[in-house]
């Protein structure tokens, strides 16, 4: 049996981002406190500048593919292109082919770019604090596109996931915590930037679910025992 530590518990299900993330719905995003310049209303009143605390913000528009953002272009150094109709579609027959448990978390924005954070090998960017997800022209290249997005979703559908689960897949992975410190990852790992965060690690495990489950029940069957309970729930909470 593994004993389950309360800070280790802690620690883990907050890795992934912010705990005031885990406060937003399915349809909100998190947006980061912020100071908001002064304006004059339509009325001609004026409001002075102050500073807007974080709050969850409805998504509008699910999926919505656009061509630029300007605050995520300068936070990611990514430079945005303009989408192509056959790749709008492409992106969208995938995302509707998805797990149920993956598919019913939407996106509040998808955007196109050459390369991903000067990585011309990375097929995509998944921002979870926003709902935001980047494609880029690798990922057009790739035979395994469904996978990516399997992966990418991923980092957004883990915070659904029943925390106490969580912390006993990291566990039984080998994962580690040393108060003070981040999250030390198993000697060996599925991928080898799994070691990266628990994040990507449990991300390349659900993609390897769906593509190669025999490789990992030989890797480690009980991590992926714990896995499978974690997917089987999640799908049966989908309805």
């Amino acid at each position: 049996m593994i004993k389950i530590n309360l800070a280790q518990f802690i620690f883990f299900t907050t890795f992934f981002c912010s705990i005031d993330v885990y406060s937003c719905g399915k349809d909100e995003v998190f947006i980061t406190g912020h100071h908001v310049e002064g304006y004059v209303r339509s009325d001609g009143a004026k409001v002075e500048s102050y500073y807007r605390k974080s709050y969850c913000r409805k998504i509008e528009k699910f999926n919505y593919f656009t061509d630029q953002d300007s605050n995520l272009s300068e936070a990611y150094k990514i430079k945005f292109k303009k989408w192509k109709k056959s790749e709008h579609k492409l992106i969208e027959d995938l995302l509707g082919q998805l797990p149920a448990w993956l598919k019913r978390n939407k996106l509040s924005k998808i955007l196109r770019s050459s390369i991903i954070q000067g990585q011309a090998r990375n097929s995509a960017l998944i921002i979870p604090k926003t709902k935001t997800m980047i494609i880029s022209d690798n990922f057009f290249a790739r035979k395994n596109k469904k996978a990516v997005l399997i992966h990418e979703m991923s980092h957004i559908a883990v915070l659904d996931v029943d925390p106490s689960l969580l912390l006993r897949f990291f566990k039984v992975g080998g994962w580690s915590y040393t108060k003070g410190r981040n999250p030390s990852p198993p000697d060996k790992v599925i991928m080898d930037d799994s070691a990266d965060s628990p994040s990507e690690d449990f991300a390349n495990w659900v993609e390897l679910y769906y593509t190669n489950a025999k490789k990992l029940k030989t890797f480690n069957e009980k991590q992926y025992q714990v896995l499978n309970k974690i997917i089987m729930i999640m799908e049966k909470s989908n309805g």
